[in-house]
């Protein structure tokens, strides 16, 4: 009886201290998801890789102080070079990556995607028109949170509205970024009855080139110069016409906001209008607040959604695991409010939250416009 009882004592003691172990253990460790970053960190599209990497950073900072399951990212420089964007997405695979965010522009993004879609690879892009991809050659393995062109051209309609513009002379850049904005615009400008007196496309064209051609476009007294160019060409065009006084007005391409907040003098660009979501510049966002804490500059263009990418992914790599779902369908199922917008997957606009304003400069400031719909 004695021997009994010390046997159920020790065993009961046994049980006691295994508990208490099992209590005192550390939880195992965090899920990982491992996503690649194909970015221009150098190159031509720096300026766009670096703000799409600072982005990333910092959500990825956020989402492993208070997330169970943690982001590693793996990031390559492609240098805004298709063929060393192919190098790096193939680096990237060895290493065993979950999905990749980038390439930067279009056409290192399409260099990538025979790639992904043999590999079965998700390739998000936050950073360029979803029209300049070639979607179709990613066999469904490409996302986008990019607006499309035909969003920004939408607020472009409230503007022609407006202002009751009936002329128009079109710059527009000479790739597939200005390619695909010249259709779409030039597409609105005809539904709206606007005939356009002039197309100009920026090949080559340095500040000498424009110093003589800009008063040969100024003689035509167009309603509206049409500026779908890139940020250096814009500067030189609105200044030039600035200095020639012509009397049309400037509607740009969104580049004007990078413009905005880098200019130490800003007068140039008063009353020049384009098409952006006006909370990417509203000073008072959150997410504009972290960004300058962490980098002491402003978000640029892309910088939210390529913020709200890697949320995205991360929501979905946990759906995955709940649900017993590939990463590929719970990216498709997942829903969610981010920093531009609200995202929901679908096949003709993927995750774009399409959410454009009217934007025009006063006293140096961007303000969304209330114009005719």
């Amino acid at each position: 009886m004695v021997f009994r009882t010390l046997l159920a004592f020790f065993i009961l003691t046994l049980l006691c201290a295994g508990n208490v172990l099992a209590e005192a253990a550390p939880p195992p460790p965090a899920a990982t998801l491992r996503i690649g970053v194909i970015q221009s960190l150098t190159g031509i599209a720096a300026e766009d890789g670096k703000t799409t990497l600072q982005a990333l950073e910092l959500a990825a900072e956020e989402i492993n102080k208070s997330r169970n399951v943690q982001v590693q990212l793996l990031v390559e420089d492609d240098a805004t070079d298709p063929v060393k964007s192919v190098s790096a997405y193939k680096k990237l695979r060895g290493e065993k990556v979950q999905a990749i965010i980038g390439p930067t522009w279009s056409f290192t993004v399409n260099a990538v995607l025979p790639f992904a879609a043999q590999d079965k690879m998700i390739l998000v892009n936050t950073s360029t028109l979803p029209e300049c991809l070639a979607f179709e050659s990613a066999a469904g393995f490409l996302y986008s949170t990019a607006i499309s062109v035909n969003e920004h051209a939408n607020a472009f309609v409230r503007y022609l509205k407006h202002h009751g513009v009936k002329s128009a002379v079109l710059f527009y850049t000479s790739n597939s970024w200005g390619e695909a904005q010249r259709i779409a615009y030039t597409k609105v400008l005809r539904e709206h009855g606007v005939t356009i007196l002039k197309e100009l496309q920026s090949t080559n064209f340095d500040i000498s080139d424009w110093r003589a051609l800009l008063p040969q476009v100024k003689a035509l007294n167009a309603d509206v110069w049409l500026l779908l160019l890139n940020k250096t060409d814009l500067e030189t065009v609105i200044r030039r016409g600035r200095e020639i006084k012509t009397s049309s007005r400037f509607y740009a391409s969104y580049h004007v906001g990078d413009l905005l907040r880098l200019a130490s003098d800003k007068s140039f660009l008063e009353d020049v209008c384009y098409s952006c979501p006006a909370n990417q510049l509203t000073t008072e966002l959150e997410f504009a607040q972290k960004f300058r804490s962490r980098y002491e500059e402003d978000p640029k263009v892309f910088a939210d959604s390529s913020y709200d990418a890697l949320f995205l992914l991360h929501h979905a790599f946990a759906l995955s695991n709940e649900k017993g779902m590939t990463l590929k369908e719970a990216l498709e199922s997942s829903e969610m409010r981010g920093t531009a917008g609200n995202y929901r997957f679908s096949k003709d606009s993927s995750f774009s939250t399409g959410k454009v304003d009217l934007l025009c400069v006063k006293h140096g400031n961007a303000a969304a416009q209330r114009a005719p719909e």
